[in-house]
C-alpha cells in the first residue's frame, strides 16, 4: 500500500498539499462563523469552477475497504463524494454554500451510536474482530440531513493466532 497525501484544487486548478485545504477550511469556518452573509457570498472556493447544479444532490460512493490490512483488523474504507465538499462546518447558514457541504455519519455494526466523519481521508475502524462487519455511511448536509447513504460489508479474517 502507498500512502497518500491529502491535495486539493487551487485557483488554476493546481493542486494544494493538505496543509494548504485545512487552513482555507478552517478560514471559511471562521469567516462563516462571523459574518455567515460575507462567507456564503465569497465562499471557500468562489470562481473556482465547483459550481454544482440545483437539481443534482451530492452522491456517496464507497470502495471495499483495503484487503491487506483487513488481515490486522484493520478497515480503511476510501470514498468518493461528487457533487460537494467534505468539510468540517455545520449549521443553517451552511446550507447555502457551493458546492454543497458535507460530511458522513459512520455507524460499524448496527451500533447505537455513530461519529461523525468531515474529511475527506479514508474511513478507519481499528480493532475488529474476526468474521463479518457492516459499515453504514451516510452523506449529510450541513444541518446534518441525510442526502445519501451506503453500506460496505467485508469480513476480517481469523488472524494466524486464531486459525485453527
Amino acid at each position: 500500500m502507498h500512502a497518500r497525501q491529502a491535495v486539493g484544487e487551487g485557483a488554476a486548478g493546481d493542486h494544494l498539499p493538505g496543509d494548504v485545504v485545512r487552513a482555507e477550511q478552517a478560514l471559511f469556518a471562521a469567516a462563516l462563523a462571523a459574518s455567515p452573509a460575507a462567507a456564503l457570498a465569497e465562499g471557500p472556493h468562489a470562481g473556482h469552477g465547483d459550481e454544482v447544479q440545483a437539481a443534482a444532490p451530492p452522491r456517496l460512493t464507497p470502495d471495499p475497504p483495503v484487503p491487506s490490512l483487513l488481515a490486522r483488523g484493520l478497515a480503511a474504507v476510501v470514498f468518493h463524494v461528487e457533487g460537494g465538499k467534505v468539510m468540517p462546518v455545520y449549521g443553517q447558514a451552511a446550507l447555502g454554500v457551493t458546492p454543497k457541504l458535507v460530511h458522513l455519519h459512520v455507524t460499524v455494526d448496527g451500533a447505537g451510536w455513530r461519529w461523525v466523519h468531515a474529511s475527506e481521508e479514508p474511513v478507519v475502524i481499528q480493532g475488529l474482530a474476526p468474521g463479518p462487519h457492516t459499515v453504514r455511511l451516510e452523506l449529510a448536509d450541513a444541518a446534518h440531513r441525510v442526502i445519501d447513504q451506503a453500506v460496505v460489508r467485508f469480513d476480517v479474517p481469523p488472524s494466524p493466532a486464531t486459525r485453527p
